[in-house]
This record gives structure tokens, C-alpha cells and sequence, in this order.
């Protein structure tokens, strides 16, 4: 890729998050579980449908349920900017437009239905978080780095999805990884 825009790879893959959401009849991104008082008073959004909890219940730690997408983006000559802040920056900014984004999943009393959505905040330290690869860095690096991020489970107790930037891959060049969970 070329040189490439914090509010492109942004608007793609919102745009990205919008179609599967509207394939499954859900948006798929975020799961938790917490006790019944935490239930009490919280505002729902929508029920999970039953092939989005299927994704949930089906979830181990040797089989993750989440998808993964990676770009190798070229920086522009002479940026000297922090992407990780500018991409964090914008990603807040545009929460509001990305509701999915900004929500986790309650269980029911009992488990007596599938788990529904409600709001949260978002922690963008957390979902936004950034590695760099030892030197002398390259595409060996890059993909070791992947495969261990790809292999972790999402923490179910935030909105399950997570972008990495990976630096440190050739002098121009940054990473990106990120994943969303299936349900």
C-alpha cells in the first residue's frame, strides 16, 4: 500500500464491520458476562442472535472465535507523528458513528436467553495498543508477532475488538492488526 490515512483504514473498516453486521443480523463484536446486578438497570440494545452466540459457545482458547485483518502501510516521507495516538485520536472521535464499537454483551438471568448488547466505555489504551518488533524487524518478525496476537482470545470482559500497530518492520513501514470477534 501506499501512503494511507488514519480516517481511511477507519472508514473501511467501519464500513467493513457495518456489512457483516448486516450478513448476520447483529454487529458480532463484543461479549461479557456479568452477574445479575450489573443486569439490573443496564439499558439493552438487542439481543444476540443464535448463530452470533454459536460463535460464543463454541469459543476455546485453542479455537478463537474472532476474525483477523492485517495492511502493511507505508508511512508518508518524513512523518514524524505518533500514529498510534492519531489513530486512537480519531477512533474516539468517531465512536459515535461505530456504536457496535462501544458495546459488550450481559448474560441473562439463569441463561435462559442469549446474551444482549449493552453500552460501555472504551478503553482505547486497551483496544488500541502497539508493538514493536525486535531488531532487525522484517516480515519474519511481523508474521511471528501476528500469529501470537491472532492466537490469544479476545478479554470478554470489554467490547471484543482490538487493533495493534506493529512498528519496526522496514524504515517506512507500519502494521496493523486487527480483530474482531465473530459473534
Amino acid at each position: 500500500l501506499r501512503t494511507t490515512t488514519v480516517s481511511t483504514i477507519v472508514s473501511t473498516i467501519a464500513v467493513a464491520i457495518g456489512a457483516a453486521g448486516s450478513a448476520t443480523g447483529g454487529y458480532g463484536l463484543t461479549s461479557t458476562l456479568l452477574n445479575i446486578e450489573q443486569v439490573r438497570g443496564s439499558h439493552f440494545n438487542d439481543s444476540l442472535s443464535g448463530s452470533d452466540a454459536a460463535f460464543l459457545h463454541l469459543e476455546s482458547p485453542e479455537m478463537p472465535m474472532h476474525v483477523g485483518s492485517l495492511h502493511v502501510l507505508e508511512l508518508p516521507p518524513g512523518y514524524l507523528g505518533n500514529w498510534t495516538a492519531q489513530l486512537r485520536r480519531h477512533l474516539r472521535e468517531r465512536l459515535p458513528a461505530m456504536p457496535a464499537l462501544s458495546r459488550k454483551l450481559v448474560a441473562m438471568p439463569l441463561g435462559l436467553a442469549n446474551p444482549a448488547w449493552v453500552d460501555c466505555e472504551v478503553d482505547m489504551g486497551y483496544h488500541v495498543t502497539e508493538v514493536r518488533l525486535p531488531k532487525p524487524g522484517g516480515y519474519e518478525a511481523f508474521a511471528q508477532v501476528v500469529a501470537e496476537l491472532h492466537a490469544q482470545p479476545l478479554d470478554r470482559s470489554r467490547p471484543l475488538w482490538q487493533f495493534t500497530v506493529v512498528k519496526g518492520i522496514a524504515p517506512v513501514q507500519i502494521g496493523l492488526f486487527t480483530r474482531l470477534h465473530h459473534a
